[in-house]
Protein backbone atom coordinates (compact mmCIF):
# COMPACT_ATOMS: atom_id res chain seq x y z
CA UNK A 1 0.00 0.00 0.00
CA UNK A 2 0.75 3.50 -0.59
CA UNK A 3 1.47 5.53 2.52
CA UNK A 4 0.66 9.23 2.27
CA UNK A 5 2.34 11.43 4.50
CA UNK A 6 1.51 15.47 5.07
CA UNK A 7 3.47 17.89 7.29
CA UNK A 8 2.90 21.81 7.44
CA UNK A 9 3.11 23.98 10.38
CA UNK A 10 -0.57 25.93 9.57
CA UNK A 11 -3.11 22.89 10.43
CA UNK A 12 -5.39 24.91 7.97
CA UNK A 13 -3.30 24.17 4.85
CA UNK A 14 -2.50 20.52 6.25
CA UNK A 15 -6.24 19.92 6.30
CA UNK A 16 -7.13 21.44 3.01
CA UNK A 17 -4.30 18.94 1.64
CA UNK A 18 -5.19 15.96 3.51
CA UNK A 19 -9.50 16.35 2.39
CA UNK A 20 -7.68 17.12 -1.49
CA UNK A 21 -5.53 14.00 -1.16
CA UNK A 22 -8.49 11.65 0.05
CA UNK A 23 -10.70 12.98 -2.42
CA UNK A 24 -8.24 11.82 -5.29
CA UNK A 25 -7.50 8.20 -3.67
CA UNK A 26 -11.49 7.76 -3.62
CA UNK A 27 -11.82 9.03 -6.95
CA UNK A 28 -8.49 7.01 -8.64
CA UNK A 29 -9.46 3.38 -6.33
CA UNK A 30 -5.93 3.70 -4.93
CA UNK A 31 -4.41 1.34 -2.96
CA UNK A 32 -3.36 3.59 -0.82
CA UNK A 33 -3.93 5.85 2.79
CA UNK A 34 -2.98 9.14 4.46
CA UNK A 35 -0.79 7.56 7.04
CA UNK A 36 -0.07 10.57 9.13
CA UNK A 37 -0.80 14.43 8.87
CA UNK A 38 1.08 16.61 11.13
CA UNK A 39 2.66 19.60 11.78
CA UNK A 40 6.12 18.34 13.31
CA UNK A 41 8.32 16.96 11.22
CA UNK A 42 10.28 15.06 13.94
CA UNK A 43 7.01 13.24 13.86
CA UNK A 44 7.53 11.99 10.03
CA UNK A 45 11.05 10.57 10.66
CA UNK A 46 9.25 8.60 13.54
CA UNK A 47 6.50 7.05 11.49
CA UNK A 48 9.05 6.57 8.65
CA UNK A 49 11.62 4.81 10.88
CA UNK A 50 8.81 2.55 12.14
CA UNK A 51 8.72 0.95 8.66
CA UNK A 52 11.41 2.42 6.26
CA UNK A 53 10.60 -0.31 3.79
CA UNK A 54 7.31 0.43 2.84
CA UNK A 55 6.50 2.94 0.08
CA UNK A 56 5.83 6.64 0.93
CA UNK A 57 4.33 9.78 -0.78
CA UNK A 58 5.47 13.08 1.39
CA UNK A 59 4.16 16.03 1.23
CA UNK A 60 5.72 18.55 3.15
CA UNK A 61 6.38 22.49 3.81
CA UNK A 62 10.08 23.79 3.45
CA UNK A 63 9.91 25.62 6.80
CA UNK A 64 8.83 25.59 10.14
CA UNK A 65 7.98 28.58 12.49
CA UNK A 66 9.68 27.26 16.09
CA UNK A 67 10.91 23.59 14.95
CA UNK A 68 14.31 22.55 15.00
CA UNK A 69 14.51 20.99 11.99
CA UNK A 70 13.66 22.37 8.40
CA UNK A 71 11.97 21.26 5.58
CA UNK A 72 15.36 20.26 4.25
CA UNK A 73 16.77 18.10 7.26
CA UNK A 74 13.70 16.58 7.39
CA UNK A 75 14.18 15.59 3.60
CA UNK A 76 17.54 14.61 4.50
CA UNK A 77 16.72 12.89 7.25
CA UNK A 78 14.06 10.49 5.32
CA UNK A 79 16.80 9.75 2.99
CA UNK A 80 19.09 8.50 5.63
CA UNK A 81 15.59 5.90 6.05
CA UNK A 82 14.43 5.48 2.39
CA UNK A 83 15.89 6.56 -0.50
CA UNK A 84 13.05 5.71 -2.71
CA UNK A 85 11.00 7.86 -1.10
CA UNK A 86 9.20 10.82 -2.77
CA UNK A 87 9.47 13.89 -1.45
CA UNK A 88 7.29 16.82 -2.20
CA UNK A 89 7.83 20.13 -0.99
CA UNK A 90 4.37 22.45 -1.06
CA UNK A 91 5.58 26.06 0.12
CA UNK A 92 5.03 29.70 -0.06
CA UNK A 93 9.06 30.39 1.02
CA UNK A 94 10.62 30.16 -2.99
CA UNK A 95 13.64 31.10 -1.25
CA UNK A 96 14.39 27.86 0.26
CA UNK A 97 14.36 25.71 -3.05
CA UNK A 98 17.39 26.45 -4.10
CA UNK A 99 19.43 25.21 -1.15
CA UNK A 100 16.65 21.94 -1.58
CA UNK A 101 18.00 21.30 -4.94
CA UNK A 102 21.78 21.41 -3.66
CA UNK A 103 21.41 19.40 -0.90
CA UNK A 104 21.03 15.33 -1.57
CA UNK A 105 17.31 15.59 -0.85
CA UNK A 106 16.66 14.63 -4.04
CA UNK A 107 12.87 15.94 -4.29
CA UNK A 108 10.53 15.02 -6.50
CA UNK A 109 8.13 17.93 -7.13
CA UNK A 110 8.00 21.86 -5.93
CA UNK A 111 4.17 23.38 -5.50
CA UNK A 112 4.01 27.19 -4.59
CA UNK A 113 0.98 27.21 -1.92
CA UNK A 114 -1.88 27.25 -2.32
CA UNK A 115 -1.94 23.71 -4.42
CA UNK A 116 -4.68 22.93 -6.74
CA UNK A 117 -6.63 19.64 -7.10
CA UNK A 118 -5.84 19.11 -10.61
CA UNK A 119 -1.79 19.49 -10.03
CA UNK A 120 -2.39 17.20 -6.86
CA UNK A 121 -4.06 14.78 -8.59
CA UNK A 122 -1.18 14.19 -11.39
CA UNK A 123 0.82 14.24 -8.88
CA UNK A 124 -0.34 11.33 -7.31
CA UNK A 125 -1.35 9.50 -10.12
CA UNK A 126 3.02 9.72 -10.83
CA UNK A 127 3.69 8.58 -7.32
CA UNK A 128 0.73 5.36 -7.35
CA UNK A 129 2.63 4.40 -10.85
CA UNK A 130 5.61 4.44 -9.58
CA UNK A 131 4.45 2.29 -6.31
CA UNK A 132 2.44 -0.09 -8.75
CA UNK A 133 5.94 -0.75 -10.53
CA UNK A 134 7.78 -1.25 -7.65
CA UNK A 135 5.37 -3.74 -6.37
CA UNK A 136 4.82 -5.54 -9.30
CA UNK A 137 8.53 -6.00 -10.59
CA UNK A 138 9.13 -8.98 -12.53
CA UNK A 139 5.16 -9.31 -13.18
CA UNK A 140 2.76 -9.24 -16.15
CA UNK A 141 2.13 -5.68 -16.12
CA UNK A 142 3.64 -2.05 -16.28
CA UNK A 143 1.88 0.65 -15.43
CA UNK A 144 2.18 3.62 -16.94
CA UNK A 145 0.24 7.25 -16.35
CA UNK A 146 -1.21 10.50 -19.04
CA UNK A 147 -1.77 13.27 -16.44
CA UNK A 148 -4.40 11.73 -14.11
CA UNK A 149 -5.11 8.80 -15.79
CA UNK A 150 -3.27 5.30 -15.34
CA UNK A 151 -2.91 2.72 -17.90
CA UNK A 152 -1.52 -0.91 -17.41
CA UNK A 153 0.63 -2.41 -20.27
CA UNK A 154 1.34 -6.24 -20.98
CA UNK A 155 4.78 -6.57 -19.96
CA UNK A 156 5.62 -9.16 -22.72
CA UNK A 157 4.27 -6.81 -25.23
CA UNK A 158 6.66 -4.18 -24.39
CA UNK A 159 9.56 -4.25 -27.15
CA UNK A 160 11.91 -1.28 -25.82
CA UNK A 161 11.83 1.80 -24.14
CA UNK A 162 12.78 5.17 -25.81
CA UNK A 163 14.51 8.69 -24.02
CA UNK A 164 13.33 11.03 -26.30
CA UNK A 165 12.71 15.01 -25.65
CA UNK A 166 12.80 15.01 -22.07
CA UNK A 167 10.17 11.90 -21.82
CA UNK A 168 10.14 8.05 -21.83
CA UNK A 169 8.23 6.15 -24.48
CA UNK A 170 7.23 2.79 -24.36
CA UNK A 171 7.33 1.07 -27.75
CA UNK A 172 4.93 -1.87 -28.08
CA UNK A 173 3.78 -3.83 -31.29
CA UNK A 174 0.83 -1.49 -31.95
CA UNK A 175 1.42 1.06 -29.53
CA UNK A 176 4.25 4.55 -28.43
CA UNK A 177 3.10 5.83 -25.32
CA UNK A 178 4.63 8.41 -23.61
CA UNK A 179 5.31 9.60 -20.08
CA UNK A 180 7.77 11.56 -17.59
CA UNK A 181 10.49 9.16 -15.84
CA UNK A 182 13.40 8.29 -16.28
CA UNK A 183 15.50 5.24 -17.86
CA UNK A 184 18.02 5.09 -14.95
CA UNK A 185 14.45 4.74 -12.71
CA UNK A 186 13.18 2.21 -15.51
CA UNK A 187 16.47 0.26 -14.96
CA UNK A 188 16.05 -0.38 -11.19
CA UNK A 189 12.04 -1.27 -11.36
CA UNK A 190 12.22 -3.00 -14.83
CA UNK A 191 12.41 -7.39 -14.57
CA UNK A 192 15.32 -9.40 -15.65
CA UNK A 193 13.61 -9.38 -19.58
CA UNK A 194 15.26 -6.05 -19.84
CA UNK A 195 18.21 -4.61 -20.72
CA UNK A 196 20.08 -1.06 -20.58
CA UNK A 197 21.73 -0.95 -24.60
CA UNK A 198 22.21 2.74 -25.20
CA UNK A 199 21.79 6.23 -22.85
CA UNK A 200 18.93 6.13 -24.94
CA UNK A 201 16.90 2.77 -24.53
CA UNK A 202 16.56 0.03 -22.61
CA UNK A 203 15.05 -3.32 -24.78
CA UNK A 204 13.43 -6.82 -23.97
CA UNK A 205 16.04 -9.16 -24.73
CA UNK A 206 13.00 -11.60 -25.76
CA UNK A 207 12.06 -9.52 -28.72
CA UNK A 208 15.39 -9.09 -30.31
CA UNK A 209 15.38 -10.33 -34.04
CA UNK A 210 19.12 -9.93 -34.25
CA UNK A 211 22.40 -8.43 -33.47
CA UNK A 212 24.87 -6.11 -35.37
CA UNK A 213 28.04 -5.79 -33.74
CA UNK A 214 29.79 -4.48 -36.60
CA UNK A 215 27.19 -2.31 -37.31
CA UNK A 216 26.55 -2.16 -33.34
CA UNK A 217 23.00 -2.08 -33.69
CA UNK A 218 19.60 -4.63 -32.83
CA UNK A 219 16.93 -5.69 -34.97
CA UNK A 220 13.79 -5.98 -33.08
CA UNK A 221 10.37 -7.92 -33.78
CA UNK A 222 8.34 -5.12 -35.15
CA UNK A 223 11.64 -4.07 -37.69
CA UNK A 224 12.69 -1.23 -35.29
CA UNK A 225 16.69 -0.79 -35.11
CA UNK A 226 18.50 0.09 -32.09
CA UNK A 227 21.77 1.70 -31.36
CA UNK A 228 24.36 -0.25 -29.18
CA UNK A 229 26.54 2.03 -27.56
CA UNK A 230 30.35 1.41 -26.84
CA UNK A 231 29.65 1.43 -22.94
CA UNK A 232 27.33 -1.16 -23.21
CA UNK A 233 28.60 -3.50 -26.24
CA UNK A 234 30.32 -6.22 -23.66
CA UNK A 235 27.24 -6.86 -21.20
CA UNK A 236 25.13 -7.63 -24.79
CA UNK A 237 27.79 -9.62 -26.16
CA UNK A 238 27.64 -11.33 -22.72
CA UNK A 239 23.90 -11.64 -22.28
CA UNK A 240 24.05 -13.55 -25.31
CA UNK A 241 27.30 -15.85 -25.13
Amino acid sequence: MLRIVICDGSCECSSRLAQITEKILRKGGYRAEIAQVTSDPAEVVNIISAAPEDFYLVMTDAVFDGSGMSGCELGREIRKLNRDCHIVYITSCQEVIREILNSMVRPSGFFIKPVEENELEILVADVYRDYLNVSAKNCEWFYVNIGASLYRIPTDSILYFESFDKKIYVHTHNQRIGFYDSLANLENRLGKNFVRCHKSYIINRTKIRSISFSEMTINMENGAVISISRTYKNVIREMFR
